[in-house]
This record gives structure tokens, sequence and C-alpha cells, in this order.
């Protein structure tokens, strides 16, 4: 790179180095990248993990870190030296829906999609043994007596120990199995194995090799959410009694992901913590617990990039944060701490005053602007009471400075609010690994761009600018995310004008509002709709969510939760990325939001005393049409 000197081959590189943000884009580069989440030793027992987390959340790469190919290249360790044996499946939407169909009931469909699960968990250790071959290690010994009664179990022939054979056996079987199933109204109804039955037999077999006896087949599947209602239920008789045998279950998910707890036996339930240990990454991944794990990714990644970074070889010296100080002066609190000593003056102010306010810092005396509007009351008297109680003033500098920075360039056009620092991009991105490298592949190819070189910081408003381009292509990312985008979109959009608008006009109000409350009716048909969107919500990411009591996880109902627009889009919208207060809407706003947007907007600004003003920030005019 350094020897080309061109921005382009060094734009493109960053791209391959923060651009690629899904697992499935580094194939083999996945492991170099590798960094341990925190909750990774919890992934490395016996008992069955659900992992839960949007996309970008890190479920895929944790999964894959856990299968037979991440093993052999996280670690030098021999097979012997293994945990376990993981092998790893993404469902496939397409072939798992073709298990439906008027023409049997779901009981019928359940048995066969139990065969079509025996020959796809099979098929993935068998793959493992044959990798093992391929890769010019001793083959693995097995039990030829299981391995022979595993075939039997899947109605085909035994192969006395012969792998490719049984390989390209499953291979037939399965394609077999998947014409009949396609054809299953005009054709003769396939012959089906039980529900494990074969996939123990051959875990049993692996016990022969001194390697692996006693290690645990991990099934690491991605994606459980495409699994249809029933099938969950079919599946979830595995995770059931996992422990029975050789084998257990790793699945990843998104949130909202595991819709159905029962198994195919109605009065079954999954029970956490008794059967399986939940995994919300989202949770586990928490302020300094997400920034040491995205700190170590995000590294190894400017490892790739050190010949242009020169003394730069950190995040926080990369993308330099701003202190609120710091940002007011950038947002004019100087200009206005001179006004405001005017109007002082002007209001009989003695000179002990006016030095008073000159010895205040432009944030401080910016507050006492602030506070006269927000009390009603005269600046000059605001004054009086800061120099008379300095304790009482540092604590209310403490708790609404953060919500004044949002009104010192009110209704003017250009940066109003900066989005800046290392620390500051961990917290929007929530948790999420891929926004955080979507922040920083932005805001470096925006420093780029400048004709400025990676060995010098990126400039804060560079930074602001990369926050806020990214929380607007999220944003239109929504409308091709689900059947429901659009909605989605048109949601996302609504409440994010809302809590633009409160951030903007706080005086006199509760500041930071940054969370919502859904009350329910009373069966109402909003009410459904509300649940329906804000799930689909929380599953895309759009939307967080947490118990608003304790028993809120459990019960799953929205009036249950507290919920905030994912901190992503506090840049682009303008408002606090912290979670802190809490408006209380209602689900017919829900719906108003949604299918009349204008009219709903406006309802929900009034009840809080507050108006809409007619033009738009700058940086949402792109969604004119839309505001009406």
């Amino acid at each position: 790179m350094k020897t080309d000197g061109s921005a382009a081959v060094r734009a493109q590189r960053l791209n391959e180095v923060f651009g690629g943000m899904r697992a499935e884009y580094f194939r083999a580069d996945i492991y170099e990248l590798f960094a341990k989440p925190t909750y990774w030793p919890e992934l490395l027992t016996r008992r069955p993990c659900l992992l839960v987390g949007g996309r970008g959340t890190g479920k895929t790469t944790a999964l894959r870190g856990l299968s037979y190919e991440g093993l052999s290249r996280l670690s030098d360790a021999s097979m012997s030296d293994w945990t376990h044996v993981g092998v790893y499946w993404r469902i496939d939407t397409n072939t798992v829906r073709a298990f439906r169909g008027a023409t049997m009931t779901e009981e019928e469909w359940s048995r066969y999609f139990a065969h079509y699960l025996n020959i796809v968990l099979v098929q993935l250790v068998v793959e493992f043994l044959i990798w093992v071959d391929e890769s010019n290690q001793e083959s693995i010994k097995l039990d030829t007596v299981e391995l022979d009664r595993c075939c039997r179990a899947l109605l085909i022939k035994p192969v006395s120990g012969d792998l490719r054979l049984l390989a390209a056996s499953l291979d037939d079987a399965l394609i077999d199995f998947e014409a009949a199933i396609n054809n299953i109204g005009s054709s003769e109804k396939p012959k089906v194995s039980i529900l494990a039955r074969p996939v123990t037999y051959l875990t049993r077999s692996l016990n022969a090799d001194s390697r692996l006896i006693g290690k645990p087949v991990f099934y690491l599947v991605d994606e459980y959410e495409n699994f249809e209602d029933y099938q969950q239920r079919v599946f979830n008789t595995l995770i059931k009694h996992a422990g029975d045998e050789g084998y257990t279950f790793k699945i990843g998910m998104k949130a909202t992901g595991h819709r159905e707890r029962t198994t195919t036996n109605p009065d079954e339930v999954l029970v956490e913590p008794a059967d399986y240990a939940l995994i919300d990454i989202a949770e586990r991944l928490k302020d300094e617990d997400f920034a040491e794990f995205a700190k170590a990714v995000c590294t190894g990644r400017l490892a790739r990039i050190a010949d242009d970074l020169g003394e730069i070889q950190s995040m926080e010296a990369l993308l330099p944060s701003l202190s609120e100080e710091a940002e007011a002066e950038l947002l004019g609190a100087s200009s206005k701490q001179l006004a405001l000593r005017g109007r002082l003056s002007d209001a009989g102010a003695v000179d002990a005053e006016l030095n008073a306010l000159d010895r205040m810092s432009p944030l401080s005396a910016y507050m006492v602007e602030y506070w006269a509007r927000s009390q009603r009351s005269d600046e000059l008297t605001v004054l009086r009471s800061a120099v008379a109680e300095p304790a009482q003033w540092a604590n209310r500098m403490n708790n609404y400075q953060h919500a004044a920075l949002y009104t010192l360039r009110r209704g003017r056009r250009g940066i109003s609010k900066y989005y800046a620092g290392w620390s500051t991009y961990v917290l929007l991105a929530d948790g999420n690994i891929r926004f955080l490298l979507q922040l920083i592949n932005e805001a470096l190819q925006e420093h780029l761009t400048d004709k400025r070189s990676l060995n010098t910081p990126v400039t804060v408003q560079t930074q602001t600018g990369a926050a806020q381009a990214v929380g607007r292509r999220l944003v239109e990312q929504l409308q091709g995310l689900s059947a429901q985008g659009a909605d989605l979109t048109r949601l996302v959009l609504s409440l994010g004008r809302v809590f633009q608008v409160m951030a903007a006009d706080p005086e006199g109000h509760t500041p930071e509002v940054s969370q919502f409350r859904v009350q329910a009716g009373q069966g109402e048909p909003y009410d459904s709709f509300a649940e329906d969107v804000l799930n689909a919500a929380v599953m895309h990411l759009a939307v967080r969510r947490f118990p608003g009591d304790k028993m809120a996880a459990s019960s799953g109902e929205t009036k249950d939760y507290n919920y905030q627009l994912h901190p992503i889009f506090a840049p682009f919208f303008v408002f606090s990325y912290r979670s802190k207060r809490r408006m209380e809407i209602s689900s017919k706003d829900v719906y108003s939001l949604v299918r009349t947007p204008r009219p709903a907007i406006l309802g929900v600004l009034e009840r809080s005393s507050r108006a809409m003003p007619e033009e738009l920030p700058e940086q949402m005019s792109l969604f004119q049409e839309y505001f009406g």
C-alpha cells in the first residue's frame, strides 16, 4: 500500500478491512480476524446454548469459531486436545419451507421434517470425517457396528466404514427425499426415520477413536428463526434431550426468533436455564465488555493497514473524542456567552456578577441562559443563584448540560450536535460489531476523501458526518429487510422526528427523552398491529427493547417492555443515544405513526407541549415527501 501511495488503493484496502461486514464475506480470513467474545467460555460447555442477537452482533462469527475449521485455525492444539467437534449449519429458508402444504397435517409434516433433520445432521459429521482424511491427518477410527446402525436407521445400505460411500449415499438419499417431498401429493409417501436415532448411532461410533472419546459433537445451527413454527417444535425436541447422548446444540438466532418453546409433546416445554443457556449478545456485550471485544476486533483489522497508520495505532488516537465543554465551544457557546454578558449588563448586573460570568466556562455560561428559559425566569436571577449556590449549580450542570448541547444551534444549518470519539462510536453501535465497523469504515473513507492521511486523527466533523451517513443508510435499508420493511421505515422515521424535536426543545420539559413505553388498549385492533411491528423492529435492530418489569421477559407482551430507537440512528435524527427518560404512547399511536405519520407526530408532540417546526433538519431533507 505504502509504495503505491494511491488514495484509491487505500480506500479499497480500507473497505476490505472494515467494509466486509458479514462473516460470510471473509471466508478463511474470518479466523485471522477472530476475537473471542466475553461469553466464549459458556459456549464451550456441553449445555445447549441459544445465542440471540440481531444482524451484525457476531453470532455467525462465534459459531464458526466453534466449528472444526475454527478449532484448527484458531489454535495449534491437536485434535486430541479439542474440547469438542463443531459442525456448522446455516438454515436455508427455501429448503425448510418446502415442508408445508395442505396435502398433509402438521403432525405428518413433522415426521418428514424429522427425517430431513436426521439426514442433514449426519451429513455434517460425515463432512468433518472426510475433512480429517483430506487434511492429511490420521483418519478417524469408527465403530463400524454403530455406523451401520446409523445407516439402517436412515434407511440406507450399510457401508462397512467407507466414508465416501456413506457421503454419496447420504447425498442420494437427500436428493431422493427432497424430490419426494416436492411431489408429495402425486407420489407414494416416502419412509422416514425416527428423530435423532441415526445421530445417536453416529456420535457413538466416534468414541472408537481415542482422540474423540468423550468429546461431544456441537451442532452449530445458524438463523434458527428461519424454521417454521412446527419445525422449531421438532428441533426443540432435539434440544430438550441433547444431554442424553454425545451431542449438543449451539444455536444462533435473531431476537424474537425463538417463537416456539414446546416440543413435539405439547406438555413438554423448553425451560431456561434447566434445558439451555440463553446468551443475549446485546446484554452480555455491554459497556466495558463490548468496548474490550470491539477493540480486539478493530485492532486486528488495523494491523492490516499498519504501514499507513504511523504512530496512530489505537482506536482512541484514530477517533479522538470531545468533552462536553469542548463541544459547546465548537457549537458557538463562546459567542452566546458574550451576548449574554451584554444582556446581563443591560439588566443591571454589577461588575462582580459580570466578572463571575466571565470566569464561567462557555458551557456553564450558556446554562444560565438555558435554565432561565426552562424555568421562565430572568437570566440575572439565575446567574445570582449559580454564584450563591455553586454545589447546586454543579449538580444542575451535571444533570442538564448534555441536553443543553442540542439547543445551542437550534434552527441553524450545519452540525447541531457532534457524535465523535471511539467511546461514542462504541455506544452508538450498542453491542453490534457490524454497526461499529460501518461507522469506522465510513469515517476513514471520508477522511481519505478529504485528502487526509491515515496517520492523522479523524476530525470530529468527519466522524459526525460519517455517523449521520451510516444512520441514513440504515434507515433506507429497512425497506428491504422483511415483508414489513415499509412499516419499519415509517416507524423509525416518525419516532426519529419525534425524538429529534424533543431533543431540540427540552426547556421546561423532561430532558433527554429517548425511550418509549406502549400502553395497549383492551383488545383494540391497534394492539396486535403494534405488537407485530415492534417485534419486527426489534428483530431487525430498528428498535431496542428491555424489560419494564421483572416478568416482562417471560410474558413477552408489548406493554411489558420499554423501547428505544437503536442508538445508531441518533446522529442522523440528532437526539441522545443514551438510555434516559421515557415517554408514553398508545398502541393506536404506533399504528398512526406508521399509517398517517404527519398528524400522528403532531399529536404525540402536542401531548408533550411541543410544536413541530415546519423545516426539516438538513440531513433529513431526503425524506421531505414522507413528512409532508
